[in-house]
């Protein structure tokens, strides 16, 4: 008998409330308040230059001017750097499938098959197994970075942190007594957000935030991505350097050719239900860009294809990107992720962890490396974290510790879990002040690798977004 096969039983919830309750003791709540960077931590400059390597040096560039913008935008790249540092912090024992880079923007909107507009977490290029606490210590961190780019005090901070833990435990306790069916149906829709938001400081937020979500097609990027050539096909439009028409001239540039771009389309398409395969096959390839994304991502290989199907008006856009290994792999000290192909890694735990995911998400490799393969701005949006003031930080605090726990609860033990958590008041202390004291952390490290940059120790452009 294997442990997956149906007629192994599962620990009853009263032991498994049992072992969360004693994780108390082994870890207790407020250990999670300590924060002291190892005597072996890496020299943040020598970080960004390890971690550049493998990129394509064209645009390193912009990916360190992505980060030197702000302390915030250097968090948002550095998930490896944290990672680091977390794997010298305690946590419970209890693993889920960690996020790796939750921080407050990457939550957001997106379509589901069904065409509703969904809010969940949005980007799993480190989903791997690992312990909850991390993914929540990574978002208590930004809640107070962020709070101090917006001009809010350190207190205010530690207080949307504690209200997130709050939302989390709450969330996690009542996924805990859902029934499993019942639970992995559920979804979280922006009609329950705009419910929830009503007569708060977030209402005209949500507002302005579904609106260009709901403005974010396929369709209404038709202008803004493609012209007519003078061949009369729909290409792709150029805009360097952030946007390289994928060419013969340019393939060393990008890193790839169209011929092996298409071919990896094909490969894909074989990584879809059978039913998604066949709508994909009724679509033709017509061209093909390179395009810098992302803070973290940007100089590693992305690729945007543009296909028509009934005809031109008729378009998709699909987006190739690159997938490398998670920033957890190997530091967790638990298990580690099953899937050797890091596209199939991330598609995988993307579609474990959201309520609904994209129907296009498959992986394919071109020249040895792992990519994934998504939708390009199909309902995406988000809410902007640099517009949130006192009021709406710890609102949007408390929603993404919610949209947190669901994903966690989907692939850990939400019993286990709400037990080590109980009310979440130890906790939420504890978290306020390990995020205050890696805030700090991050602004150092942000300052010494913004002299490095703007020294020429490192390669810079200023962003151009």
């Amino acid at each position: 008998m294997v442990d997956d096969s149906l007629r192994t039983p599962h620990p009853p919830v009263s032991e498994r409330r049992a072992a969360g309750k004693a994780a108390r003791k082994r870890v207790p709540r407020s250990s999670h308040s300590a924060w002291q960077p190892a005597a072996d931590r890496p020299d943040p400059v020598s970080w960004m230059r390890t971690t550049n390597e493998g990129r394509l040096a064209e645009f390193l560039p912009h990916r360190v001017g992505r980060m030197v913008v702000s302390p915030f935008t250097f968090l948002r790249g550095a998930a490896d750097l944290m990672a680091i540092d977390l794997a010298g912090t305690p946590h419970s024992g209890h693993f889920t499938t960690a996020i790796g880079d939750a921080h407050l923007s990457n939550f957001g909107f997106y379509a589901s098959p069904e065409r509703h507009l969904l809010l969940d977490v949005n980007d799993f290029d480190q989903a791997a197994p690992g312990p909850w606490e991390w993914d929540i210590k990574r978002l208590a961190a930004s809640i107070v970075v962020a709070g101090r780019e917006n001009g809010l005090s350190d207190l205010i901070g530690q207080a949307a942190v504690a209200q997130m833990v709050t939302a989390y435990g709450t969330a996690m306790a009542q996924a805990a007594g859902t029934g499993v069916l019942d639970f992995q149906l559920q979804v979280f829709t922006v009609q329950h957000l705009r419910k929830l938001s009503r007569r708060t400081a977030m209402a005209k937020q949500v507002q302005t935030a579904e609106v260009k979500a709901r403005r974010r097609t396929h369709a209404m990027s038709l202008p803004k991505f493609t012209l007519r050539g003078a061949d009369g096909r729909l290409r792709m439009i150029e805009e360097p350097p952030l946007m390289v028409d994928v060419t013969p001239e340019t393939e060393t540039i990008v890193g790839a050719s169209e011929d092996e771009i298409v071919g990896a389309l094909d490969a894909y398409v074989e990584t879809l239900p059978y039913h998604w395969q066949r709508v994909v096959r009724s679509y033709t390839f017509q061209d093909s860009a390179y395009r810098v994304t992302g803070v973290g991502s940007a100089g590693l290989r992305t690729y945007l294809a543009l296909l028509t199907g009934t005809d031109d008006s008729d378009a998709t856009f699909l987006q190739i990107k690159e997938a490398g290994p998670s920033v957890l792999d190997g530091r967790t000290g638990g298990p580690s992720s099953r899937h050797s192909h890091n596209g199939r890694r991330i598609v995988a735990y993307q579609q474990r962890s959201q309520s609904a995911s994209d129907p296009l998400l498959g992986w394919t490799s071109i020249g040895g490396r792992d990519f994934y393969v998504k939708q390009m701005r199909d309902m995406k949006g988000d809410i902007p974290v640099e517009d949130l003031d006192d009021e709406q930080l710890p609102l949007y605090a408390r929603l993404c510790g919610a949209l947190l726990a669901r994903a966690h609860a989907r692939a850990g033990d939400p019993v286990g879990i709400a037990a080590y958590i109980g009310s979440g008041e130890s906790l939420g202390r504890a978290l306020g002040e390990f995020a205050v004291a890696y805030a700090d952390q991050t602004t150092a490290d942000w300052a010494a690798v913004r002299a490095a940059a703007l020294a020429g120790e490192l390669p810079y452009a200023p962003d151009l977004r």
